[in-house]
């Protein structure tokens, strides 16, 4: 397989004047990740072909020429300075992974360039809230590699970190921690972030539940009951149906004497009306109220007249009848005198 890749980087060789930029990237990048196509014929061919072509690329296959350059090691100042030239009209076209690892890129060959460094950081700031944690951490490093202090870069980067932090792992925290620490730029406040942000991290690499029997017996029967929850919802749905109708037997015994309303406190006359006797003609005296007259009880009819007057200032209150139980009983001494 090694001599039939050979054979072919040999052949691509003779045939590098054909392809375009995108295509001379492709090879490009698959020579830099792929060590068995890393001759250095072919690699100083396509370089070759590129430095002619440079005005032709875009921006994707810019930002593949110095990445790929990086990882061949191949600091070609010259041409890396054409690809700089040719970076600057484009940036607006880089994403924010794009412009982190072109930065990252430039300062791994260790090839400063000021104005290019100087727009990338205004495109950079602009991007920021689309930046992830790895790719400020790339970005504060290139910047920190080459000393090139961007105080607006530096503002954005750490603010962007704070609203990061509950998702930063702990690579970016350190490469983060790096960068700010080469440019000096490292405060207080955002030491301590990132110092908590690692313990942190530290603390939830080290411990799961899986470690602690108790801990993994109170997960399980967490879930059983939330799984029993489900359970008894979904048959609580199923076998939800309309109660039946109430029948002439279920409703014995439950009439409104019986059953008094809760609406509120009750009434005298509502009370009154719910007596059997309550439809009788007002005034005519029931066989029952006979009886208790004779056993010195008030009638019912003449004790709903007396509540029913209106209430006058000074009368003494007084049961009916009780005058006419005074006058007997005086007549009664007056006969055994």
């Amino acid at each position: 397989a090694v001599r039939a890749v050979a054979v072919l980087s040999k052949q691509v060789s003779t045939g590098l004047d054909s392809l375009g930029p995108p295509s001379l990237m492709q090879l490009l990048h698959a020579c830099a990740r792929w060590k068995p196509l890393r001759s250095p014929d072919l690699t100083e061919g396509i370089l070759q072909n590129v430095s002619q072509k440079i005005s032709e690329f875009q921006a994707q296959s810019l930002c593949l020429l110095v990445n790929s350059c990086s990882r061949l090691q191949q600091r070609d100042v010259k041409l890396l300075t054409q690809v700089a030239k040719a970076m600057a009209p484009q940036l607006s076209q880089f994403t924010p992974q794009a412009l982190a690892l072109t930065a990252h890129a430039f300062a791994r060959l260790d090839v400063r360039s000021e104005i290019l460094f100087y727009l990338m950081a205004e495109e950079v700031v602009q991007k920021m809230p689309l930046f992830s944690g790895q790719g400020v951490g790339l970005t504060l490093q290139a910047f920190g590699k080459l000393q090139i202090k961007n105080q607006k870069l530096i503002r954005a980067c750490i603010k962007h970190v704070r609203s990061l932090s509950e998702e930063l792992t702990g690579q970016e925290v350190d490469a983060i921690e790096a960068g700010l620490q080469q440019l000096e730029m490292l405060d207080g406040s955002t030491a301590a972030l990132l110092r908590n942000l690692r313990r942190k991290l530290m603390m939830q690499a080290a411990y799961s539940p899986e470690d602690d029997p108790w801990e993994a017996s109170a997960e399980s029967l967490l879930q059983r009951l939330s799984e029993d929850a489900e359970k008894v919802v979904r048959a609580d749905s199923q076998y939800s149906a309309p109660l039946p109708k109430q029948t002439s037997d279920d409703s014995v015994g439950e009439s409104p004497e019986h059953n008094p309303p809760d609406d509120g406190p009750a009434d005298l006359w509502a009370l009154w009306s719910s007596h059997p006797h309550s439809d009788a003609v007002e005034g005519a005296t029931p066989a029952s109220d006979v009886d208790s007259e004779t056993a010195g009880a008030t009638p019912r009819a003449k004790l709903k007249e007396y509540l029913s007057r209106p209430a006058v200032i000074g009368r003494k209150t007084m049961v009916v009848g009780e005058l006419q139980r005074a006058s007997a009983a005086c007549q009664t001494r007056t006969a055994g005198h």
